[in-house]
């Protein structure tokens, strides 16, 4: 009898040690290890050196900076880039893979060891990416492959998303370029894509949705929607992606007045060159 005690006393320590690693492994998730850096530079200071030094570059110092994320490709309107900003001015960073949001919250500090990489810049915009080869469109490539991304990408803490620097004035100064931006009573004027293959004819057409998710035609710059807004005399682009989750959604009626946010972006050969990147629909607020 003292024998069958022990053995079921036993096996009762043994189903509640399983019982308890089962707990531990469901109940305790993997952390997610943050680091903190001491910036060399800060954004603005980073950017800087591209005038300084004539064009893009690559970059061959160890330089660090540090700035907030403020976009997210959860709903596809940016595409392997993000933006971080900090109290001086904020940069793209291009960066090859899709999916950021699940890796860089909205808020949080990200640091950016800038050694080995190249700053160039995309009509008027500058940014930050990798080195490009030879006979290359553009001044700057992806960063990547992942070993790299952790390589030079690190994550800091977590945090409250920026505050929004408001521009309801209209006046739009080059500072506020990469910045997280607030644009209060905009009147909508309208939606249009630009049919650069003529399959429609040519040229601006109007259309009723945020973007034209089902152009035909080969070019992809068909299927991003032009929403021009007045902001006190200033005509400002809510420009969005065809690809994005939104793009089929319905613009409101001329004449809306919104509340907008989103990334403040200059585009040299624009109609108009103030553009609006926006992380999702609720971005924008309709007032009345």
């Amino acid at each position: 009898m003292k024998i069958m005690n022990a053995k079921k006393y036993i096996l009762g320590i043994a189903a509640a040690l399983m019982l308890v690693g089962c707990y531990e492994d469901f109940d305790i998730p993997a952390v997610d290890p943050t680091v903190t850096l001491t910036p060399t530079h800060t954004i603005a200071e980073f950017k800087a050196m591209f005038n300084e030094r004539g064009g893009a570059f690559d970059i061959t110092d160890d330089i660090v900076i540090a700035g907030k994320v403020t976009t997210s490709d959860e709903t596809g309107n940016f595409y392997k880039n993000m933006y971080i900003q900090d109290e001086t001015a904020g940069i793209e960073l291009r960066i090859g893979k899709s999916g950021l949001y699940n890796d860089y919250k909205l808020g949080q500090t990200i640091y950016v060891k800038a050694n080995g990489l190249r700053m160039g810049s995309y009509g008027g915009m500058v940014n930050l990416g990798g080195t490009i080869p030879e006979n290359y469109d553009y001044e700057t490539s992806y960063i990547e492959p992942q070993a790299v991304i952790d390589l030079v990408i690190k994550k800091g803490e977590k945090g409250e998303r920026v505050q929004p620097l408001d521009l309801s004035d209209g006046k739009i100064p080059v500072s506020s370029y990469g910045l997280w931006v607030r644009f209060e009573n905009a009147v909508f004027e309208g939606c249009t894509f630009y049919d650069r293959d003529a399959t429609m004819g040519g040229g601006d057409i109007a259309i009723d949705t945020w973007a034209n998710k089902d152009y035909k035609g080969e070019s992809s710059v068909g299927k991003y929607g032009n929403a021009i807004f007045d902001v006190n005399g200033t005509k400002i682009n809510v420009r969005s992606s065809g690809y994005s989750k939104f793009a089929g959604e319905k613009t409101p009626a001329k004449g809306t007045v919104c509340n907008i946010e989103g990334i403040m972006v200059y585009y040299a050969g624009g109609k108009p060159a103030f553009q609006i990147s926006i992380n999702s629909l609720d971005d924008i607020e309709i007032v009345k």
